[in-house]
């Protein structure tokens, strides 16, 4: 008996030593930056900016992988408002602020460890009236927008300083374009919406830039693409309908739909398995699938199943029908 509980207690002893070894496994493979700090490059500690847009720069600090910031109102010590705490690789951030008294610092981190933090370092934003420098936030849509709606609102922040703002709209992408389909001026509030009429399927980029009696920012732009085309029907390849498999792990295939519009997006696919035809009752539903297959285990379930695939592009829209259907059975 004490044999048995002896060999009961060396089991489990094994299995928490396992556990406790592979969650230490990330600290073994990092780099302890815990008494490193990250050299600040921009800005200067007590640096007064007559632009909303603050560029963050510091020198990689090596063993991190991201770096963590974070920007206080108007000091840590008096915290009134928490502005940013954002993760961001790389060693270079930009971020629009408003008139006011800033705090922020910076920390290394890796999936083991963190750095000491650099800072708190004090910067404030000036509040002029010249634009010249200052940078529109744009909210909505989102940069690089896929939609397969026709009317869109563009959305920005106010400026303190800009009395008006004007609006447009161009073909293609970047901003680039000198065919502008669409000018807009003296918009006094926040957000305009863009006519049906000029919203076809295909490329755009649209721009804000705002302006007062004396001066205007430069635009702000992003890019989006109208998609109203459906992608082709999914057709079904393997296993075949009415088919008894030999595995009860089955890898189902098919040929993806494609879009076929002028604004062409990215296709992904849907798969429905359920445990009857009129699926009712799913056993299994996968969406965004970008490979043309999915690998299914059905070793606890003996039973019949129908399967089948439709087609979304990055627009969202959706193919015309789904695939036919068909039905496996597992032995």
């Amino acid at each position: 008996m004490l044999k048995y509980y002896f060999n009961i207690i060396t089991k489990y002893s094994l299995i928490i030593g396992l556990i406790l070894s592979m969650s230490s496994c990330n600290a073994i493979f990092e780099n302890d930056i815990t008494k490193k700090k990250v050299n600040l490059i921009l800005p200067i500690d007590g640096q007064v900016l007559a632009t909303n847009q603050v560029n963050f720069k510091w020198q990689e600090l090596e063993g991190a992988t991201n770096y963590r910031i974070e920007i206080v109102s108007p000091t840590f010590a008096t915290l009134q408002n928490f502005v940013l705490d954002s993760l961001v690789s790389g060693n270079n951030y930009s971020y629009i602020l408003s008139p006011g008294e800033y705090q922020f610092k910076i920390r290394g981190e890796n999936s083991a460890y963190q750095s000491l933090y650099t800072g708190p370092y004090s910067i404030t934003v000036d509040s002029i009236s010249d634009l010249s420098n200052q940078i529109i936030k744009l909210n909505s849509p989102t940069a690089n927008y896929y939609t397969n709606l026709n009317t869109i609102t563009c959305n920005w922040d106010s400026h303190y300083a800009a009395n008006k703002y004007e609006f447009q709209l161009r073909s293609d992408t970047g901003f680039t374009s000198t065919n502008i389909l669409l000018f807009v001026p003296d918009i006094v509030g926040s957000a305009y919406t863009i006519p049906v009429s000029y919203l076809q399927e295909g490329k755009y980029s649209w721009g804000i830039k705002a302006y007062n009696q004396n001066s205007s920012s430069e635009f702000s732009s992003r890019n989006m693409v109208v998609d109203l085309t459906k992608p082709n029907d999914v057709t079904l390849v393997t296993p075949l309908d009415d088919v008894t498999t030999t595995s009860s792990v089955v890898v189902f295939k098919w040929d993806s739909g494609v879009d076929t519009g002028i604004a062409q997006s990215t296709v992904s696919t849907k798969i429905e398995i359920s445990t009857d035809s009129m699926f009712t009752t799913f056993y299994n539903q996968s969406n965004l699938i970008y490979l043309d297959s999915l690998e299914v285990d059905f070793s606890t379930n003996n039973d019949e199943y129908w399967w089948r695939v439709i087609a979304m592009d990055e627009a969202g829209n959706e193919s015309e029908n789904y695939s036919s259907k068909r039905k496996i059975t597992i032995p």
